[in-house]
């Protein structure tokens, strides 16, 4: 085997790759495929370790796994963990106590590199612009390599330990191999996306395409110059192709660009090996390039936690400028890392590199989970000495009611009344009050403490999951009431369920509830979070509408994420088109069946966890609210236009927690939301009063032709 030499046109790749990953992270819109640079250290990854690992075997005929761990623990893990302990240090005094867990948790998979299968686990959505973003995120990709470095050195030294012979035999086996990786990979593609992106599996075909064209060395320095220079040239136009492609395709996981930018990483190598490239060569051995390719690995890792975390202290820069800032700071951390972790430690100054520096393995876990244990104790001790740990808990908002069983009768029960509208109005207008004034935050909250647990799903536990077809029915409200009205929708159907089921027992209602997470009701093309056929969904549909035809309710409540963006536009109609003609089929369905109907507006959504948000350091009074006026304001509007043009009734639910366009996550002592999207349930039932007065506001609103009597159900009040 020949010798590979030091290639600079390969660091100059590693500065591609890492530009593209920075720009992409960083919200470049013309290199919207930026994340392909992943890709191309895969490759880059699987051809340099092979390389190395085939020049042994030909110089000793022998591999040393002890040796070549010794390699990887002084290039891979002084900066990997210098970051986690440093961010995490940063976290513990910055951030409020959940999220610090959630950091130490992200830290902990990191260090263990497994970074991939927790994200995987978890059903983390790398492309959600939404998601609750980890500062660790990107270790994942770390977390594919060092699995593969894991596996392959061990394998391949097995094949020279029994017969060296076999190596010629390499080649045609890592093709095979190849081959069933990327059937897998495009096999999760289609059923779960986002396992394809984050599965080792899934994603060793890369590593196996450039372990590949190591083993092919010898032929590959045969090439022709011509057909190298025409190699490098549509290797480097393939890769920039791929990350300058504008707009991401519904299941990133398996976009066409990965392919591509692996095709062309590995005609880049295939190009440069035994030879001149030509201009293209040339570009990539420039030497600004590769300066930054031999700092690559710094820039990756210091890049993203500071612009996720220090997105928020830049908010005062406009347009690119605070992101710039940004990128200074992760450059000023990389060459740092670089000259003061990276290189003294590669070099063996601190540990030598003999055996012994393989204890930098077991120090660098006990390290992480020192440090992360100790930024959860203090954040926990710092939230409980703010929170006033032992005062006086808050007086809830409404009287606190025994949990009902969703088939008991509450016969002989006395049912608090529920709250007027206007004192429930006071309360929002005096939070709002309270965050102009920018008031300090009052400690304790009723709920705060198990915010999570104040949650729609833990006390009607009856709906339906997102693998599942079917659900419980488990009818709440009074079950002996004259009056039946049937909720559907998705989660935001659901939140609604504790002030629903009150004001059916205060009212003589019998609710019954038909709920699954994550599927609007109306009948349209739904996807699922990866970007797949929610095909669960469509089922449940199916099934709920004939449920609720059995059912015969006199009035049937619509709620969901309006203009939901697991929506598929129709051929030839746009989103809003879409959204319309599913509104109006619905409506127009159930009111031929006979059923008064009255849809909810949706609330609007926070870019953090409520939790995180109210204990982080400096959060006052306003710092958590939310505008009425953003989103979903105009596709509310858009919804209620369409429902009442089909004869339904529309009710504003954020006029019942909103005031001067601001709807306050804290009032009186009550956190509103239990997540980023959903209300509590001890303020969900506090609306019960104020929901119910509108509820009967809309169906007193509808036309007297509309309304029905059925058998010898007879009207109630305003109720049909």
């Amino acid at each position: 085997m020949p010798a590979i030499d030091h290639r600079p046109d390969v660091q100059g790749l590693r500065a591609v790759a890492v530009l593209l990953v920075v720009a992409d992270h960083a919200g470049a819109r013309l290199l919207a495929g930026g994340f392909v640079g992943v890709d191309v250290f895969f490759v880059l990854s699987g051809f340099l370790i092979t390389s190395l690992l085939v020049r042994e075997v030909a110089a000793r005929d022998r591999i040393s796994i002890t040796g070549f761990y010794v390699r990887r623990a002084l290039r891979i893990l002084p900066a990997a963990t210098v970051v986690l302990l440093v961010v995490t240090a940063w976290c513990a005094v910055r951030l409020a106590p959940v999220q610090v867990a959630e950091v130490g948790e992200d830290a902990r998979w990191s260090a263990f590199f497994a970074a991939n299968v927790h994200l995987a686990g978890a059903g983390e959505d790398y492309f959600d612009d939404d998601r609750a973003v980890s500062p660790f995120q990107h270790f994942w990709s770390l977390a594919v390599e060092e699995q593969f470095y894991l596996v392959w050195p061990l394998l391949l030294g097995l094949v020279v330990l029994v017969d060296g012979r076999l190596m010629r035999h390499v080649a045609p086996l890592l093709t095979v191999a190849c081959l069933a990786s990327l059937a897998w990979w495009a096999h999760l593609g289609a059923t779960d996306p986002q396992q394809a992106y984050f599965s080792s599996a899934a994603r060793a075909w890369e590593l196996g395409l450039g372990a590949l064209l190591a083993v092919l060395a010898p032929a590959l320095v045969r090439l022709s110059r011509p057909l190298r220079t025409a190699l490098g040239a549509v290797g480097l136009v393939a890769v920039l192709a791929a990350a300058v492609s504008v707009g991401t395709a519904a299941a990133p996981g398996t976009e066409w660009r990965i392919p591509l930018a692996v095709a062309g990483t590995a005609a880049l190598l295939a190009a440069g090996t035994g030879g001149s490239t030509g201009a293209t060569g040339a570009l990539l051995a420039s030497r600004p390039l590769t300066w930054l390719g031999d700092r690559s690995y710094s820039l990756y890792l210091w890049h993203w936690p500071v612009l996720v975390l220090g997105a928020a202290y830049v908010t005062a820069l406009e347009g690119p400028t605070g992101t710039l800032v940004l990128l200074a700071v992760a450059a000023a951390l990389t060459l740092a890392s670089y000259h003061f972790v990276e290189q003294p430690f590669r070099r063996g100054r601190l540990v030598g590199r003999g055996p012994r520096a393989l204890v930098m393995w077991p120090v660098a876990l006990a390290s992480v989970l020192v440090a992360t244990t100790g930024a959860v104790a203090h954040a926990d001790a710092e939230l409980a000495d703010r929170m006033g740990v032992g005062s006086a808990r808050p007086a809830p908002l409404v009287a606190e009611e025994a949990p009902v069983a969703a088939t008991s009768r509450p016969r002989g029960r006395r049912v608090p009344p529920l709250p007027q509208p206007r004192s429930v109005d006071d309360l929002v207008e005096r939070a709002v009050e309270e965050a102009r004034r920018g008031d300090a935050l009052r400690f304790p909250m009723s709920n705060l403490p198990g915010l999570a647990y104040d949650s729609w799903h833990l006390a009607h536990p009856c709906n339906s999951p997102l693998a599942v077809e079917r659900s419980r029915i488990c009818p709440v409200g009074d079950p002996d009431g004259r009056t039946t009205v049937a909720v559907y929708g998705d989660s935001r159907a659901g939140q609604w369920l504790p002030a629903i089921d009150r004001l059916g027992r205060t009212e003589g209602l019998r609710v019954v509830p038909h709920v699954k997470y994550g599927c609007p009701p109306y009948p349209i093309r739904t996807l699922d979070g990866g970007g797949a056929e929610f095909h669960t969904c469509r089922a449940w549909r199916d099934w709920s509408r004939q449920r609720i035809r059995d059912l015969d309710p006199d009035v049937v409540l619509l709620s969901s994420d309006v203009m939901s963006w697991r929506m598929q536009a129709a051929p030839r109609l746009s989103h809003a088109q879409t959204w319309a003609r599913g509104v109006g089929d619905l409506v127009d369905s159930l009111r031929r069946d006979g059923a008064l109907v009255v849809v909810l507006g949706d609330i609007p959504v926070h870019e953090v966890d409520p939790e995180s948000c109210l204990t982080t350091p400096g959060s006052v009074a306003g710092s958590c609210d939310l505008s009425a006026t953003g989103w979903p304001a105009e596709p509310n509007a858009f919804t209620a236009a369409t429902a009442t043009a089909h004869g339904a009734a529309y009710v504003d639910v954020n006029r019942l927690s909103c005031a001067d366009g601001r709807c306050p996550l804290v009032v009186s002592g009550t956190v509103t939301y239990s997540d980023e999207s959903h209300l509590s349930v001890s303020w969900t039932r506090t609306l019960a009063g104020p929901l119910g007065a509108a509820l009967r506001d809309a169906v007193g609103s509808l036309r007297p032709a509309d309304r029905r009597r059925t058998g010898d159900r007879a009207p109630a009040g305003v109720w049909p």
